[in-house]
């Protein structure tokens, strides 16, 4: 029995997911996405642990390296000038834009990692299939089929390995035919059992009438209680985006960055807002360390 965050109505999942979605793409302030980082790094872990988050973090620590290099040498737009390096001129706005931009694609990313282990298939499924039946059956069917295929080519080259095929060692045109052996195994596996689970949906009437659940999802007083909180929080963060606060101007100019107390206020509630798995979290663990 799932508890905590994952214990929850997925419907209210599923509006935090894409509460903090929009206000990550409109929030541009560095200490609004600082915050949200770690608060999302720290989600991970108590969802998933270190492991999944170190392979994320290289990837994202990698590509926003990338990002802040080529914006740096070849953005010139700004009014900024910081030095002449090549014959190209290193303006402050384009590395400060960089450097938001891979605050604001990590938090996509971890926010993401995180979407991906609390709304499984079946989540999903009871979400959507009520309204888009086909389109959220291809949906979860495009979400799985990543992470199945890496794990069916895995499968492939530990067994082919054995007889002395592999992708890491050989001439290269030795490692390209192994290569095209691999993917062919890999489809022809894939295919055949597409055509079975086709099959059995078909044999069990999927589509035919109104889809039933496995597992009986409730939305009680308590989801009641936490949908408003999320919808209070989301609505003040709304407000201050439109007055203006928890945003900088970089292009033209870049405008120097300033915190007030209003800019406070509704950065309290963005952060109460992205934390708020975090508190459901702890307050669980709460109740089951005072009344176990």
């Amino acid at each position: 029995m799932e508890s905590g965050f994952r214990g929850l109505h997925p419907t209210l999942q599923f509006l935090y997911y894409c509460c903090m979605a929009i206000l990550i793409m409109f929030y541009n302030q560095p200490f609004f996405l600082i915050v949200c980082c770690v608060i999302l790094i720290f989600i991970n872990v108590v969802q998933d642990g270190w492991r999944k988050l170190i392979k994320w973090m290289k990837s994202i620590l990698l590509l926003g390296s990338f990002i802040v290099l080529l914006n740096a040498f070849f953005v010139a737009e700004g009014t900024t000038h910081l030095w002449t390096i090549w014959g190209n001129d290193i303006m402050l706005e384009p590395i400060l834009f960089g450097i938001i931009t891979t605050f604001m694609l990590m938090a996509i990313l971890l926010l993401f990692a995180s979407f991906n282990s609390t709304l499984n298939g079946q989540k999903f499924l009871y979400i959507f299939s009520s309204f888009f039946q086909r389109t959220a059956f291809i949906t979860m069917l495009a979400m799985r089929f990543v992470p199945l295929l890496k794990t069916r080519l895995q499968e492939i080259t530990d067994v082919q390995r054995i007889k002395g095929l592999s992708l890491t060692s050989g001439k290269l045109r030795e490692r390209a035919r192994s290569g095209m052996l691999f993917l062919q195994i890999l489809l022809t596996w894939s295919l055949g059992e597409a055509v079975d689970t086709a099959d059995a949906m078909s044999a069990r009437g999927y589509g035919i009438g109104k889809r039933s659940q496995y597992k009986p999802y409730r939305f009680d007083i308590k989801d009641g209680i936490y949908a408003s909180i999320l919808l209070c929080l989301f609505t003040f963060c709304i407000v201050g985006l439109l007055l203006g606060h928890g945003r900088i101007t970089i292009y033209p100019e870049y405008k120097a960055l300033s915190f007030t107390v209003v800019d406070a206020i509704f950065f309290i509630c963005f952060t109460l807002l992205s934390a708020f798995p975090l508190m459901i979290e702890g307050g669980d663990e709460l109740r089951w360390h005072y009344f176990k």
